[in-house]
């Protein structure tokens, strides 16, 4: 993740249209839909210019069946 962020500051005006990242107006709403195959702590940020140190980060934890 944060290889992808070092080239996000090179590029800001980077748009994403790929199933794992979606790129989003202010106000505007989006899916990504992800299937999980094993339990674990997934991180997930956004990589745009100064959002992730706001905060725009989190995790999901994926447990066993």
């Amino acid at each position: 993740m944060k290889e992808h962020y070092e080239e996000m500051k090179k590029f800001p005006g980077m748009e994403h249209e790929e199933a794992n990242k979606i790129s989003l107006k202010p106000g505007q709403q989006g899916e990504v839909i992800w299937r999980f195959t094993k339990a674990g702590v997934v991180h997930f940020a956004c990589l745009h210019v100064g959002h992730y140190e706001a905060g725009m980060k989190g995790q999901v934890k994926v447990s066993a069946r």
